[in-house]
């Protein structure tokens, strides 16, 4: 091969490696990974963070309810969702400090260990409960009947007999209980570090520093921070629980005047339904391992004590008819208390066994980050008139941003900067490459190139 094409040759090809290193490396194409920190800053911004000192009566049953809540991400009435706790291994975590940088209740950013080595940031979202609209099918559908009607209404209408509280048993009085639908979104984001730190670890700290081997699934004691891999390289939280706390009625306000005072209603969680889970960026999504899956209803906890870590379970005697009373009474308890059942938080719990930053090839390699999002199906009993509902249309669309994703090979075809047409270049340029390369590995196409090209 002459000498101008061996030059060619070794040009294009400097230049074309030179453009996939400048794709795959530069600051440009690490945008996924800062909008994470935009979306958070954003979010943030955007909370409200008025603390509740006034106590608010429950007008429907005559019982005084008490809101002592620290601060709301609503002030509508109806439900809403917040982060209790976050639970790793045995330890709970709801305030900010080293492990938690930051926490409101609505978001959470969660790294155990040290910021750029070991396990990655963990991020929880939780997006604001809204009313679910179930499709229109059908001939309303095609005649677009009721997508103007901008009223939120009630997805069915009870109307329940019951024995009055008279001496009369047979007096039977008659309710209205409605059911509502709602639904919310809860956003799990794995975040690793991937840049150095600024002051790099000394020989003393890597030996000084150190972390419970459990944590990263070792049967060793304690792992030093030396011994620990970059936040990206494969690194997965293999016990991380998210306690959610569903209140299903905080609006903290009501009208009160020398004549009367306006109803509060009485709201109750029927059920929670997982709708759909998306798992983003894993080909095998069973490897997450969330505890519950599309269409799983989830378990409502009456109260949540982290000293105990579950429901409070009913001590019994070990005389039979003794044991048998307690069980009757409590059973009893909550027969004479149904009304305790209109306002009363629950608490979901969401757990993952294996997720977190991953990695494929030894050579180029991808680079991945887990992300999952459920959403929530959550019927609602109402009793009463449920009139403060946030409107539909204020309510932004839940996207959370994606998570980070990096291949190699992706960028074989870098852009120079230039978009559409630098790809067009750089596919000529390979074209141009194979040509030239070619006819040395299999001679025989150099006399077929050169009838093509004569």
């Amino acid at each position: 091969m002459k000498r101008y094409k061996i030059f060619i040759l070794v040009v294009l090809i400097i230049i074309i490696i030179a453009g996939v290193f400048f794709d795959t490396f530069s600051p440009e194409k690490r945008k996924q990974s800062e909008a994470y920190k935009k979306y958070e800053k954003s979010q943030q911004a955007k909370l409200v963070n008025n603390y509740l000192k006034n106590y608010v009566n429950n007008s429907w049953d005559g019982n005084e309810i008490i809101s002592d809540q620290a601060g709301t991400t609503s002030n509508f009435e109806g439900p809403q969702v917040l982060i209790e706790y976050l639970k790793f291994h045995d330890t709970h975590f709801n305030t900010e400090s080293n492990q938690m940088p930051f926490f409101d209740g609505n978001t959470l950013n969660f790294d155990p260990d040290h910021p750029s080595y070991g396990l990655p940031n963990f991020i929880a979202k939780i997006s604001p409960v809204s009313i679910y609209n179930p499709e229109v099918s059908g001939l309303a559908s095609l005649l677009r009947i009721g997508e103007n009607d901008s009223k939120p209404k009630p997805y069915r209408i009870y109307h329940k007999a019951i024995l009055g509280e008279e001496s009369n048993d047979s007096i039977i009085r008659e309710f209205e209980m409605q059911l509502w639908l709602t639904e919310f979104k809860v956003t799990v984001d794995i975040q690793p570090d991937r840049k150095d730190p600024v002051i790099a670890l000394t020989s003393e700290e890597k030996e000084r520093v150190k972390y419970p081997g459990y944590w990263y699934s070792n049967t060793q004691d304690f792992i030093k921070l030396g011994d620990l891999k970059p936040e990206w390289k494969n690194n997965r939280y293999s016990n991380v629980t998210l306690i959610l706390k569903i209140i299903p009625n905080n609006a903290p306000w009501y009208f009160k005047t020398r004549y009367a005072r306006d109803a509060r209603p009485g709201m109750g969680i029927g059920a929670i339904y997982c709708e759909s889970l998306c798992v983003t960026r894993e080909e095998d999504e069973n490897r997450v391992s969330p505890n519950i899956q599309k269409g799983s209803v989830i378990f409502l906890h009456p109260s949540y004590d982290p000293s105990k870590d579950s429901i409070r379970n009913i001590t019994t005697s070990e005389n039979l008819e003794s044991a048998a009373q307690t069980i009757f009474d409590k059973q009893k308890e909550k027969i004479d208390s149904t009304s305790k059942f209109w306002n009363k938080p629950f608490y979901i719990r969401l757990f993952f066994n294996n997720i977190g930053s991953w990695k494929e090839r030894w050579y180029a390699p991808r680079k991945y980050d887990d992300q999952v999002t459920f959403s929530f199906l959550m019927p609602v009993f109402v009793i009463g008139s449920w009139d403060i509902i946030p409107p539909k249309e204020i309510i932004p669309e839940w996207t959370p941003p994606k998570p980070y994703y990096k291949d190699f090979f992706k960028n074989i075809f870098p852009t120079f900067g230039l978009k559409n047409l630098g790809k067009i270049l750089a596919i000529a340029g390979w074209i141009i490459v194979l040509v030239l390369v070619l006819p040395m590995i299999f001679p025989a196409l150099s006399n077929l190139f050169g009838k093509i090209f004569k």
